[in-house]
């Protein structure tokens, strides 16, 4: 089990998976937390104050909801107790699938892109300063027409 790789191919997978929030990775964390603690054997047994504690969540109805989605996605296997001295038990889906290495030409092309990108941004800058002074008109502050308390002064 190469940690690194399931990690990375975590976060492929909740970058793309729209419905998750930062509590259900909160919760992950913490699975993977004592998961690693275990040695990465699956499946684990699991307690549900210390995965709350863990994670900072709070609310039950919020940690079970977070449970049945990350088990509804296949981030985990969730198998409950409902002995109350008894744990529950856990097991952690491979994850490693998801990492791709980016090829080379892709890195470069991304660079290129990025480049362009940059050129292009800075050009439409330039156009839309252009388009708004277009009349060589000043947004500079004139205290003689703005101040109030002046009198009209004839020359």
């Amino acid at each position: 089990m190469n940690y690194i790789k399931h990690l990375t191919g975590f976060f492929e997978k909740v970058s793309v998976d729209y419905d998750l929030n930062p509590t259900h990775i909160s919760l992950y964390m913490a699975i993977f937390q004592l998961w690693n603690q275990n040695r990465f054997q699956n499946p684990i047994s699991i307690s549900r104050d210390e995965l709350m504690r863990i994670s900072k969540i709070a609310s039950t109805a919020t940690y079970h909801k977070c449970m049945k989605d990350l088990t509804e996605r296949e981030y985990v296997i969730y198998k409950p107790s409902f002995n109350p001295f008894k744990g529950s038990i856990l097991e952690v889906c491979n994850l490693d699938f998801y990492t791709k290495p980016i090829p080379k030409k892709e890195l470069k092309k991304r660079a290129t892109k990025s480049k362009n990108d940059q050129v292009i941004e800075q050009v439409n800058e330039q156009v839309t300063k252009q388009a708004l002074n277009k009349h060589q008109t000043s947004s500079k502050h004139v205290p003689y027409i703005n101040n109030i308390n002046n009198t009209n002064i004839i020359n």
